[in-house]
């Protein structure tokens, strides 16, 4: 993802990028995806896809200081539309991802990612749900995506904090 600009948001834009960990004393990752898959009108209505990093660093102390450096990285990026390279078979085409209503409450870091693709069907906006904390030595990284449906509802990032403190508290209950 070098071709995304600005490189310093794109942390925001999706978990787990390779570039976003660049000098983190990470010694183990482990990244999860499901969705769920209903037909039209039927619950879940609409489909929801999950995505979750968990990442092992080096310390606690390790855990704290990254998750506040991504405070700031993504408190700047606020606001900011990030620009990649499109997945779709021409070169030319970008995907666009607007980043907004950023916040840090409780040790959630949290973000609402509008994604539109650059290509030739160009539709209504997804909404990335993003949320972020640190628990002992990990950083849970998640990003919630609703799939059809009214996306714009889901500004609100509540199932990625959801996801996020559900991952969090069973980290702890492992000890």
């Amino acid at each position: 993802m070098k071709d995304a600009s600005p490189i310093e948001c794109l942390g925001v834009r999706a978990p787990r990028m390779r570039q976003t960990y660049i000098g983190a004393p990470v010694t183990a990752v482990v990244e999860g995806q499901w969705a769920t898959s209903a037909a039209p009108q039927q619950i879940p209505d609409p489909d929801v896809q999950v995505v979750a990093a968990v990442l092992e660093l080096d310390s606690p102390d390790s855990a704290r200081s990254w998750y506040s450096k991504f405070v700031s990285q993504w408190l700047l990026c606020n606001g900011t539309t990030v620009r990649t390279a499109s997945a779709s078979t021409n070169a030319h085409d970008t995907d666009t991802a607007k980043i907004t209503q950023v916040a840090d409450s409780m040790g959630v870091l949290d973000a609402a990612v509008l994604v539109s693709g650059g290509g030739p069907n160009i539709g209504n906006p997804l909404v990335n749900q993003r949320a972020l904390t640190a628990v002992s030595h990990f950083l849970v990284d998640v990003e919630v995506t609703q799939i059809g449906g009214r996306a714009m509802d889901l500004a609100a990032n509540s199932l990625a904090i959801a996801v996020v403190r559900l991952i969090a508290n069973k980290i702890m209950s492992n000890g």
